[in-house]
């Protein structure tokens, strides 16, 4: 798992997601400790939304919950769609915390794990199943990982791009207008980490509501989207350029995953 090289603190409205037991890790018993219920919501973000770096121009929330976020040259691009594969969450434990305090399979070398698979829609919020009512141990958490579904390897160790586990779709020019289609489909190789340096304090008598949020607002730092979609030959069935792992455009792909997986946060507030 990837260690993201800042924090930023997120806020904004997200969906809390409902659920019911049937989708909770672990449980408590005889000889079990209480565990803490979380529900927990993920969703895309815009820095600007935070306050916290008020000269800086960030990207646009629309009214159809779409995102119009800038490239290095200055294109607008709107995010449509926002896709990720997920095959499970981890919680690194509190340190006073070992889980051999906790009869669960899902606890191994400090680590508390929800298995998936899930499919997020980070642009909604909305997870399939959902991510409510998750039952972990209490104690302060600083680290919540999301491990995605990787494709296969050869040999050698290299990617097959048999399966992409973040797919972004969106348009690149004005709405009205030119504007051409495009179709993102990436490879997290090390998954997507929200920090909190000072922690997060899980209790069990509530429910511990605790936010996770993506800041879009750098994903196209240091590319030319415009120039890439435009020399892109290959198309999916709708028309759209269909741009598929680190390589495109000599080697953009990996700066766009790059970017994205440096761009996680967590908080438990929930303000706009």
């Amino acid at each position: 798992m990837f260690h993201a090289k800042y924090f930023l603190v997120l806020v904004g409205a997200y969906l809390v997601l409902n659920c019911g037991f049937q989708q909770v890790a672990g449980g408590s018993g005889a000889g079990n400790p209480p565990l803490a219920t979380v529900a927990l919501a993920v969703k895309a973000n815009s820095i600007s939304k935070t306050g916290l770096m008020k000269t800086l121009i960030g990207s646009i929330r629309n009214p159809d919950g779409t995102f119009t976020i800038k490239d290095s040259v200055g294109n607008n691009v709107t995010l449509r769609k926002i896709e990720a594969l997920v095959e499970g969450i981890d919680f690194t434990l509190p340190i006073a915390i070992h889980c051999d305090n906790f009869r669960v399979s899902e606890c191994m070398d400090g680590e508390f794990f929800v298995p998936g698979p899930f499919i997020i829609d980070l642009l909604t919020g909305k997870s399939q199943p959902t991510l409510a009512k998750i039952k972990i141990p209490p104690g302060v958490y600083k680290k919540i990982g999301f491990e995605l579904i990787k494709s296969d390897t050869d040999t050698q160790g290299a990617y097959i791009p048999t399966l992409q586990n973040i797919i972004i779709r969106g348009k690149i020019g004005a709405d009205s207008g030119i504007g051409r289609m495009f179709k993102i489909a990436l490879n997290l190789r090390d998954g997507l980490d929200f920090l909190d340096s000072t922690g997060i304090k899980l209790r069990t008598d509530t429910v511990n509501t605790v936010f996770l949020g993506l800041v879009v607002d750098k994903w196209l730092q240091g590319t030319d989207l415009r120039k890439c979609v435009d020399s892109a030959v290959v198309t999916d069935t709708g028309g759209a350029a269909l741009l598929e792992g680190d390589n495109f455009c000599l080697g953009l792909g990996k700066r766009i995953r790059q970017n994205i997986e440096f761009s996680g946060g967590l908080d438990t507030t929930e303000e706009f």
